[in-house]
């Protein structure tokens, strides 16, 4: 079976509201736990995009603090939930030499990541860069950044 036909069965729901708030995930979530309790995970995509709080405003890394902190209490704690958090990586990692990312650092103004997250993952899809080369041929590694526990090793592919 194909992956989408194997997605197409899940139980999955996507809310496409623009521009991203924390309070409105957060509300969107209860909604979507009491509605379904068997509810395990809620992914986030493009964290960067979240609108900021007036009280941060100028200083990005405060803001996306301030929202890790709030989606791990809120959705984590209290609903007891999964969360898996998109973010960028800064432009500098697709200047290295090797184009992989090796720390928190890497991650777009997301200073605080590795004091709130329980982990954090990064992938390097190394056909990105290098399409013509059969050896990268859908390959992905999982690049642990932060891991408060588990094992700091991954890779994933068709080899």
């Amino acid at each position: 079976r194909s992956a989408g036909e194997v997605v197409s069965k899940m139980p999955i729901w996507i809310d496409s509201h623009k521009p991203a708030d924390v309070d409105y995930i957060v509300s969107r979530s209860k909604e979507l736990k009491m509605l379904h309790p068997e509810i395990k995970l809620i992914v986030i995509d493009g964290m960067q995009a979240f609108k900021g709080y007036v009280q941060y405003q100028g200083n990005k890394s405060n803001i996306y603090y301030e929202i890790l902190k709030q989606l791990k209490g809120s959705i984590a704690g209290d609903l007891e939930l999964t969360v898996l958090l998109n973010a960028q990586l800064r432009e500098n990692v697709e200047r290295r030499k090797g184009k992989r990312p090796s720390s928190a650092d890497d991650f777009s103004d997301c200073q605080g990541l590795t004091e709130v997250a329980d982990n954090a993952l990064a992938l390097y899809r190394p056909e990105e860069y290098w399409p013509n080369n059969p050896m990268f041929k859908g390959w992905v590694e999982v690049i642990p950044i932060a891991l408060r526990v588990g094992e700091k090793t991954g890779r994933i592919g068709n080899k």
